[in-house]
């Protein structure tokens, strides 16, 4: 059994196309977040790090949670087995020991969470439901468990990486793509100026996709409608998928299997409104 640990943009794709001839998925456990051997508190506290909010400023800063949502994400879009280690999931800071004041801390869950107060409650039910959110779509999708890579886009000026997903198989015909969309950068985009990222040519029998996971998400400590599940169903644009990208997020998008929707024909639709006008008009008269 293999274990990675690295946190750092340069190896993101490493971590999420596991190499070396890794026979199966489950051969490689991640922890991009900290095992025990760094969450832990170690006698003279050499080589700790401690838990991963921790490391960023605590469980107050917003950009720590938002750091911690983003790997794990990675970890559950990516190849590989992840694991986390206990704490992790409420953004618990600090160092993990056997004495009392450097437990899992229970009374984070036992605290009245209240929207706008910052007494870590609140912080706490989002990341679990952060945690849980990542689990189900990993669980739910082969592709994320069984399936393989491809990479289709890279950003490095903006810290964006996009990879195809993919599980076929012969025997029952079962077949699911996906996209995974990663943006390690504090660049944003939104619907007044999208971004777009290659998904590896014009994909067939292609109905459209939908976004089945975003870290940015306001349940999880995020913004309403930081990403496009609003939006519906979205087409692809030749090569490319015009989506908006949240800063540290991670988004994975479900390709719809089915017929493309007719191309519109301009004139035709120009046609049909000066009609509609002029019945609209008759009636007036």
């Amino acid at each position: 059994m293999t274990w990675q640990y690295n946190g750092n943009f340069d190896q993101l794709e490493y971590m999420v196309r596991l190499k070396g001839g890794y026979g199966g998925n489950a051969q490689c456990v991640k922890y991009l977040l900290g095992s025990h051997d760094q969450c832990g508190k170690r006698p003279g506290h050499s080589h700790d790090l401690g838990h991963w909010v921790g490391r960023f400023g605590g469980r107050m800063e917003w950009r720590a949670r938002a750091t911690a949502r983003l790997w794990w994400g990675v970890m559950c879009a990516g190849q590989g087995l992840p694991m986390m280690f206990m704490g992790t999931e409420t953004h618990q800071d600090g160092h993990w020991h056997v004495d009392e004041d450097a437990k899992f801390d229970w009374g984070l869950l036992n605290m009245i969470a209240e929207k706008g107060v910052d007494n870590g409650a609140l912080y706490a039910k989002q990341g679990m439901a952060h945690v849980k959110a990542a689990n189900e779509v990993r669980v739910k999708h082969k592709a994320l468990t069984m399936g393989d890579y491809k990479r289709t886009h890279r950003d490095d000026n903006n810290g964006i990486l996009a990879c195809e997903r993919y599980y076929q198989n012969d025997e029952t015909g079962e077949k699911e793509r996906l996209i995974v969309v990663v943006n390690a950068g504090d660049g944003q985009w939104d619907e007044q100026g999208m971004y777009g990222v290659a998904i590896g040519g014009q994909w067939e029998n292609c109905a459209g996709f939908e976004e089945v996971y975003n870290s940015q998400s306001a349940e999880f400590g995020g913004w309403e409608n930081s990403g496009n599940k609003q939006r519906g169903v979205i087409q692809q644009d030749n090569d490319q998928l015009m989506i908006c990208i949240p800063k540290l997020s991670v988004q994975i998008f479900k390709m719809l299997w089915g017929a493309p929707p007719a191309a519109v024909d301009p004139d035709v639709e120009h046609a049909k409104l000066a009609a509609a006008a002029a019945q609209s008009i008759s009636a007036l008269q």
